[in-house]
């Protein structure tokens, strides 16, 4: 499952096209695996690797977000989507390919207006890729930094973000809090919730 879903996010950053029906096939692996019910297969959310720290993160946000959407009751169908659209939120770092993307100090604001490009042009990338139905993909990507008063990046002119954008923007936060990064060390499950309640 997870070897498939680094497979198809491998696909972009050496210049091929983008391959959902790679992505979707990871996708309905972790549903059938039991992901979007908790289980077994969320210890995957645990793994870190520091050479590909990104697709890592994506799956785990995956993962997360599979299970808090079964948590909240969504469908399969939305569930597939919301799994698409969070496996491939960061998809746009690759596009990018960037160093400034990478780094792990203080950014100029050259670099931070370029992070904040990743959003646009995954969901620009996921669009190019996309059939019919399977936009709500881009759709997420675009919006997974957007916070639920239309605070954060990029701005949506006064619209809220989608509701799936927004289960995604929570696994995404809760992953990044508990996850080592260069400039601070992970924080506890325990502390990550406490946070992210603060900031609902």
């Amino acid at each position: 499952d997870v070897q498939a879903a680094l497979d198809a996010l491998r696909s972009v950053s050496s210049g091929r096209r983008l391959g959902l029906g790679r992505v979707a096939g990871a996708v309905e692996a972790f549903l059938r695996g039991g992901a979007a019910e908790g289980g077994p297969s969320l210890m995957l959310a645990t793994l870190h690797n520091h050479d590909e720290t990104t697709f890592y993160h994506s799956v785990n946000v995956c993962l997360l977000s599979l299970a808090l959407g079964r948590a909240v009751g969504l469908g399969d169908d939305d569930l597939r989507h919301l799994g698409m659209g969070a496996l491939l939120i960061d998809i746009g770092r690759v596009v990018l390919d960037d160093p400034a993307l990478r780094m792990s100090g203080r950014l100029s604001t050259e670099d931070w207006a370029l992070v904040r490009l990743h959003p646009q042009e995954g969901a620009l990338a996921i669009l190019a890729a996309t059939g019919p139905g399977e936009e709500i993909a881009a759709q997420i990507a675009l919006e997974h930094h957007v916070r639920f008063d239309g605070s954060g990046y990029p701005d949506l002119g006064g619209r809220r973000p989608h509701l799936l954008s927004r289960l995604v923007s929570v696994a995404d936060a809760y992953d990044a809090i508990t996850s080592h990064r260069p400039h601070r060390p992970a924080r506890t499950p325990h502390e990550a919730r406490t946070i992210l309640v603060r900031g609902a």
